[in-house]
């Protein structure tokens, strides 16, 4: 059992009867340590919400179209890449009748606003960001998305929209990627202190 203060012991015991494993677990004793949140950043794709599912379905019809099936391996080759990237590795890996750039527009043509009405939020998301926002933990996102998607996806998940005061997205700048968003956020951060001085 744990205690604020005390110290973590691991216990093997079952029924309150010690195992020989008792007196080494003593040895790797760590104390409980409370450390206070100030602030959370949430990736919204796959953290927040199941947008995987809809990026899926999607790239699936577009390709049984052509005749390929998404198998889970190429699957995974495109995952966490923007649309063009994904397109180049389409084309790489399956020498397809469309150019990456057919794909891209045949994409963008398609991932429309509806597509993200029956999204939902990953398994106990939506909790948390009420428990922090309870909390008063502020809240943000950074996401490699595009900011119109970026909407299009919140708009149908009001308790994540409305507890989040600020949301970073890097997927309006072609050239860069979903890590990106962090990069953007600390040269705002620089801007600010050098206007705040």
């Amino acid at each position: 059992m744990l205690h604020a203060g005390s110290k973590q012991v691991c216990s093997a015991s079952s029924w309150g009867q010690p195992s020989s494993r008792d007196h080494l677990l003593e040895k790797f004793e760590a104390p409980v340590m409370r450390s206070k949140i100030t602030h959370v950043i949430f990736d919204v794709d796959g953290l927040l919400l199941n947008s995987e599912s809809v990026y899926t379905a999607l790239c699936a019809k577009i390709l049984r179209s052509f005749g390929f099936t998404l198998t889970y391996d190429l699957k995974r080759k495109l995952m966490g890449r923007k649309p063009r990237e994904a397109a180049a590795v389409l084309v790489s890996e399956l020498s397809p009748s469309f150019t990456a750039s057919e794909f891209t527009n045949i994409w963008d043509r398609n991932l429309t606003e509806d597509k993200w009405l029956k999204t939902s939020s990953m398994p106990g998301a939506e909790r948390l960001i009420l428990h922090l926002a309870e909390h008063a933990i502020p809240m943000a996102a950074a996401t490699g998305c595009y900011s119109y998607e970026l909407e299009q996806k919140l708009k149908y998940h009001p308790n994540i929209r409305n507890n989040l005061s600020h949301a970073v997205t890097a997927g309006d700048d072609p050239l860069r990627g979903p890590l990106i968003p962090y990069e953007k956020t600390d040269k705002s951060s620089e801007r600010e202190s050098k206007d705040n001085a």
